[in-house]
């Protein structure tokens, strides 16, 4: 009965439950599917510590078990891409079309898989379907979209982002009051400037995000001896029944998970003053990158030692003080603002999908902030002792943890956050079923 619930076999079905729970709500309240979801989470939590290394089950299970997912993945973006606020009739046609080949393709790929073609034409329906998205929805309305595009002209016209006054796209008719402005630090900017200059649209960098994971988990699994592994792992996350969804709304969460990838295969070849870079990089993008930093440094420390901690964290602080330091130094308090101060006074979203919204929604019970808090630090704090002496495979599993408990109980969680959720665990199938990274002090492959 026990094996039933090991964290194998619970990997997968949160997988499934989180893809398809999030196109079901788009990352809206839902008891049903909160509940579905946060259980397994805690039974996957349960699982992970008391048997935290059962994946040597062999790579054929997982391919097998990863392919009927992408499956299911693909059907369901071709039911329903998500895509709400299309205009343009003409792509939007031609990317429902495309996408219900994907399902065709995908099924010829499980039973021909030595077949070379399916593959990389998958990969470029992707994009394709990616591209059609922007033609499809050119102008979103939603404030991410509206702001991120906003400050990028304004630093493209030599404006400081952080002291301009931003418009209301709701006009004052949205429930939640929250101040319009740009709440990403400066380094999320920097990325999306080229492609508003050259496309005037920076959804162009979050689709090249995407590819770049995809690229990210095919060439190390191929790395790790798993090459078929890596290719499900690509097309898990590139049809993600949310994906488009969340390229629509501009969330900019996939450029932070592109960035690590980058620092992991940095960590991995011991480049690690670059691979400071890209984690400072990551924390001058969006706020909570400094849990990522944080668990990737203690994962590195318990592997190697505190003077590879050290280059990491020179890396990191050029990286920082060179992002941030042109704002302080123009506008110290308009920065302090936008990236510390209205980040915290954002309200509770108990429309989000979130276990806060199910105690107040359900229970009628609302947990005081401070609670809250205390939840987070419970689940840092989980995290560092979960990861504490163990290889460095089970980074992804601790960034789980992590930010598994912070997301059920944060103020506001919708699909970009349970997708970062869902990219570590896919990281999780690739790093523990290899045979790499076994032995703490060794980190390449």
């Amino acid at each position: 009965m026990i094996s039933y619930f090991s964290a194998y076999n619970i990997t997968f079905l949160l997988i499934l439950a989180l893809g398809l729970g999030l196109s079901k709500t788009q990352g809206q309240y839902d008891l049903g599917w909160i509940t579905i979801t946060f259980s397994l989470f805690v039974f996957w939590v349960a699982a992970k510590w008391n048997n935290f290394n059962d994946w040597l089950k062999g790579p054929d299970k997982n391919v097998r078990i990863l392919s009927g997912i992408a499956l299911i993945f693909a059907i369901r973006l071709a039911s329903n891409p998500k895509v709400i606020y299309h205009l343009n009739n003409q792509s939007w046609s031609v990317l429902r079309t495309t996408l219900f080949i994907v399902p065709g393709l995908i099924l010829f790929a499980i039973y021909k898989p030595r077949s070379k073609w399916v593959f990389p034409l998958l990969l470029v329906v992707s994009v394709v379907v990616r591209v059609l998205t922007l033609f499809a929805s050119p102008n979103p309305h939603i404030d991410v979209f509206a702001n991120t595009s906003l400050a990028v002209i304004h630093l493209l016209n030599g404006l400081n982002p952080y002291a301009q006054i931003y418009p209301d796209i709701y006009e004052g008719l949205r429930t939640y009051k929250i101040a319009s402005g740009i709440l990403y630090p400066p380094f999320t900017l920097y990325s999306l400037v080229p492609f508003q200059f050259l496309f005037h649209d920076v959804r162009i960098a979050f689709i090249l995000s995407d590819i770049g994971i995809a690229i990210f988990f095919k060439r190390l699994a191929a790395r790790l001896k798993n090459p078929s592994l890596g290719k499900w792992l690509a097309l898990t996350w590139l049809y993600c029944p949310v994906s488009l969804f969340i390229l629509e709304q501009s969330w900019i969460d996939t450029l932070l998970l592109f960035q690590f990838c980058i620092a992991l295969m940095a960590i991995i070849n011991h480049h690690l003053i670059a691979a400071g870079v890209v984690l400072g990089a990551m924390l001058a993008t969006k706020q909570y990158a400094v849990i990522f930093v944080l668990l990737s440094m203690w994962a590195v420390y318990n592997n190697r030692a505190l003077r590879d901690v050290f280059k990491i964290s020179i890396g990191a602080v050029i990286m920082v003080v060179g992002s941030v330091f042109p704002f302080v130094f123009l506008d110290f308090w308009s920065f302090k603002h936008s990236v510390a101060e209205m980040p915290l006074q954002e309200p509770f979203r108990f429309d989000s999908f979130s276990m806060l919204a199910v105690f107040k929604n359900s229970l009628e019970l609302e947990l005081p902030p401070m609670m809250v808090i205390t939840i987070s630090i419970f689940a840092l704090t989980l995290a560092l002792v979960f990861l504490r002496n163990k290889g460095f495979k089970f980074i992804g599993s601790g960034l789980i943890i992590a930010f598994g408990f912070i997301f059920y109980f944060g103020k506001q969680a919708f699909c970009n956050y349970y997708q970062i959720i869902l990219f570590l665990l896919l990281l999780t199938v690739l790093l523990e079923s290899s045979d790499a990274f076994q032995s703490n002090k060794h980190l390449r492959p």
